[in-house]
């Protein structure tokens, strides 16, 4: 595999009285691969939960056919092991949430360390979509305000 690398960063941002996630969308063009994120969301949510609240968003890798790549996910800004957490920005509150490659949540999604593996992937010469699930953990209440993690997506092809 190429030591060639895209850096992507999805930003999650959560707000209270409705929970709504945004995530900037971004796209880069390099040899061999491009790359673009769409926003990680979980929609609204009414505190407090009694399970875990499902979101999902995206990222779309176009390589060349059979060029193989990697993807990968760090642990964002608010780690806290286990998990990754989004922080109240006016405060020090943080809400655990996990990131998994497959819709039944049974593999993690990180970067090949305490996060979980990275997603391998042959590229096809088309937009390939790979889904990113997310679950917040988010039992009990929380003050409300602005939540946000950054979550930095590596592709390396």
């Amino acid at each position: 595999m190429n030591r060639a690398s895209v850096v992507k960063a999805i930003i999650v941002i959560l707000i209270f009285s409705g929970l709504t996630v945004y995530t900037a969308e971004v796209s880069a063009q390099v040899i061999g691969c491009s790359v673009s994120v769409s926003p990680l969301r979980f929609g609204s949510i009414r505190l407090p939960l009694t399970q875990p609240a499902a979101g999902q968003g995206s990222v779309t890798v176009t390589c060349e056919e059979g060029l193989g790549y990697e993807v990968s996910l760090n642990q964002g800004l608010h780690y806290i092991h286990p998990m990754r957490s989004v922080q109240r920005e006016d405060g020090v509150e943080r809400i655990g949430y996990t990131v998994h490659q497959d819709a039944n949540y049974q593999t993690f999604w990180g970067d090949g360390t305490q996060m979980g593996p990275v997603k391998a992937v042959v590229g096809s010469g088309t937009p390939q979509e790979n889904t990113v699930y997310a679950r917040l953990w988010a039992m009990g209440n929380f003050p409300a305000g602005r939540y946000t993690d950054l979550m930095t997506v590596t592709v390396q092809f």
